[in-house]
């Protein structure tokens, strides 16, 4: 019997590939960043990485990884999963909670493409399309096997963000490294 479901340790290892991919191309692009993966301190506020643009000034990057948006071959019907509960049965709180970074990193491992948004605004624009000014065609409250969350439809995020000068960034992995 085949399941969807996976173990703490293998979701870590399936979120190290994209962080690996997001240091590579840092590398490549020729920004300095620190590691902070692994610091007490960073890992509660959710940040991975810490990155330093060439005139030293400073931003914290969240990388995640998802290994079903790929999947999702009709372009329109493709979202982002951002996380509010983590576990279901004893309800803790998802990434969206408590992660402080400044850039979300969101990496399609199917079709390779890595997603750089600025975090609070897309925090704002949740907060708006789902509690204010409700639109289900542009955010929406999705399950997961033990997980709860938004589904945050990318294509009109990605125009929304365009439209309104806000951070959003497609690389395309396989034409990069």
């Amino acid at each position: 019997m085949e399941t969807n479901k996976r173990s703490w340790e293998d979701s870590l290892k399936v979120g190290e590939i994209a962080e690996d991919v997001f240091a590579e191309y840092m590398t490549y692009m020729g920004k300095d960043i620190q590691d902070v993966r692994y610091i007490k301190e960073w890992q509660v506020k959710d940040i991975d990485y810490l990155v330093y643009d060439d005139d030293k000034d400073m931003y914290t990057v969240e990388v995640k990884n998802d290994c079903l948006v790929g999947k999702m071959w009709v372009s329109r019907l493709r979202r982002f999963f951002i996380e509010d509960i983590q576990n279901m049965r004893i309800k803790s709180d998802g990434f969206y909670r408590y992660c402080e970074c400044d850039v979300l990193v969101y990496y399609d491992s199917i079709k390779e493409l890595m997603y750089f948004i600025d975090w609070n605004e897309l925090k704002e624009y949740i907060n708006y399309f789902y509690y204010e000014s409700v639109n289900k065609e542009r955010v929406e409250y999705v399950y997961g096997n033990n997980s709860a969350g938004y589904g945050v439809y990318i294509d009109k995020c990605e125009q929304y963000f365009i439209d309104n000068d806000k951070y959003f960034e497609v690389v395309d992995m396989k034409e990069v490294i």
